[in-house]
């Protein structure tokens, strides 16, 4: 009895042995299934973290785009309105302008006339004088010569003047 139980022994120590070699088999075949798919889920998380990266790169990309069309539509509509206050401006220089140039013609003209007029009260004041000394026995050389030069002096002058009045850009 002691033989077979020794054989007994021996086999189930043996199919103990062959049991733990295919559970020993058994667990690294599971651990090695368990770390393939440790590594294809390591691979898809890095390729999913270069996709993310990838991903927030290119928002951070298009928000810079973002900003810099927003502020240049934002210059683009500040154009205009800047635009008519260049306008409003030169439009205010240019009256301005046009306003210091009629005074300055008007200044100008004004002083013409009064220069005309003084020449005219003085060529008058002649030819009151020369007809004066003719009427009264004056001179017969005073009242052909220098009698008909003022008065032609003085016609001239009536001519001018009135173009100056009616037609003052002519002259």
């Amino acid at each position: 009895m002691q033989l077979s139980f020794f054989i007994l022994f021996f086999f189930s120590k043996k199919k103990k042995c062959e049991s733990d070699e295919r559970t020993k088999k058994g667990y690294q075949m599971q651990k090695e299934e368990i770390e393939k798919q440790i590594r294809e889920v390591d691979n898809d998380v890095k390729e999913l973290e270069l996709q993310q990266q990838s991903d927030v790169s290119t928002i951070q990309f298009l928000q810079q785009q973002i900003s810099t069309k927003e502020q240049q539509i934002e210059d683009l509509a500040k154009i205009p309105e800047r635009l008519k206050q260049e306008e409003a401006q030169r439009e205010a220089e240019f009256q301005q302008k046009i306003k210091e140039l009629e005074d300055d013609s008007n200044n100008s003209f004004q002083e013409q006339l009064i220069k005309i007029n003084k020449e005219k009260d003085i060529l008058t004041k002649e030819i009151k004088v020369c007809f004066f000394v003719c009427l009264h026995g004056g001179k017969k050389l005073l009242e052909g010569s220098k009698a008909s030069i003022y008065t032609v002096r003085l016609n001239r002058l009536n001519k001018q003047n009135f173009n100056r009045l009616h037609n003052p850009g002519m002259n």
